[in-house]
């Protein structure tokens, strides 16, 4: 049996998505999605309160902003807490 469709890319995700939009999907799909890079620099503290307060306009949870923040700063869960702490009491 022979895959008809099989295609392989090599591309970031903005590049993948233009890809798709061009190119109608079909078949089956696997996408492997590789990691930040080795010393990706940790957010810094106005960044933070920056994007948890974007969070919060949009009316995310606390508890939904503090994890997404955590994952996309790189900081810990505790960390960005005391700063959402600091947001709301400001």
């Amino acid at each position: 049996m022979s895959k008809l469709h099989e295609e392989f890319v090599r591309v970031t995700l903005d590049d993948l998505l233009a890809h798709f939009a061009a190119h109608a999907p079909r078949g089956e799909f696997t996408f492997v999605v590789g990691g930040a890079p080795a010393g990706a620099a940790l957010w810094d503290e106005p960044a933070i309160l920056a994007q948890l307060q974007r969070l919060r306009d949009e009316g995310w949870t606390s508890q939904a902003a503090i994890r997404v923040v955590g994952e996309q700063s790189g900081r810990s869960k505790r960390e960005v807490y005391a700063l959402w702490l600091k947001m709301i009491e400001t």
